[in-house]
């Protein structure tokens, strides 16, 4: 009974580890040299901090500014 009582709680820990592990990679940008990359074109005073790989609008509804 402790035996797999063990095993459950590691397998548990495992799927959580990966299921953290994962999400991280999906915010990753894999960038080179002189890729475009669009940002928040709102200031300092602007919480979003949104940057993209792509044009269009951030996170609070401004027009993204290109950056090279």
């Amino acid at each position: 009974m402790k035996k797999s009582l063990i095993f459950v709680m590691a397998a548990m820990m495992l799927v959580s580890l990966t299921a953290l592990g994962s999400g991280a990679e999906k915010s990753r940008m894999d960038l080179k040299v002189g890729d475009e990359v669009y940002v928040c074109n709102c200031g300092e005073a602007c919480p979003c901090n949104t940057i993209s790989q792509n044009p269009g609008k951030c996170t609070c509804g401004v027009e993204m500014k290109a950056v090279i």
